[in-house]
């Protein structure tokens, strides 16, 4: 996996995207701290808080319904916790964060890339 075109450690400690059920899923504090955002985790309510380019986004598990700036939006599925890392579906890069995500798929290899959008930095 690729951010902002430094390759990122997808090692046991940061989560490694995967697939199901047509989705891709991945590993959301990772991309978030590389993106240099900021991100918060209340394990009381499973709630997650971002704050990344003059936005704040909050999420919980198992709930397909997130606010950005206090909007309500949804996901088509809900984030999810598997070996005590969160992972979000590719779209909620795309629409929650506003990020630019390409991938290619090819022999047994997908390799994915995140990079901030320029029109999003002015």
């Amino acid at each position: 996996m690729y951010i902002n075109g430094s390759l990122l450690d997808i090692s046991e400690e940061y989560g490694k995207a995967y697939g199901e059920d047509g989705k891709i899923f991945v590993p959301l504090w990772a991309i978030i701290e590389k993106l240099n955002g900021e991100i918060y985790w209340s394990d009381l309510k499973k709630r997650i808080n971002i704050r990344y380019n003059n936005t704040e986004i909050e999420l919980q598990l198992g709930k397909n319904l997130y606010t950005k700036n206090e909007e309500i939006f949804s996901m088509e599925v809900f984030p999810r916790a598997e070996n005590n890392r969160t992972y979000v579906p590719l779209e909620f890069l795309i629409e929650g964060l506003g990020v630019k995500v390409s991938y290619t798929i090819g022999e047994g290899k997908t390799v994915l890339s995140i990079e901030k959008d320029s029109a999003e930095q002015l």
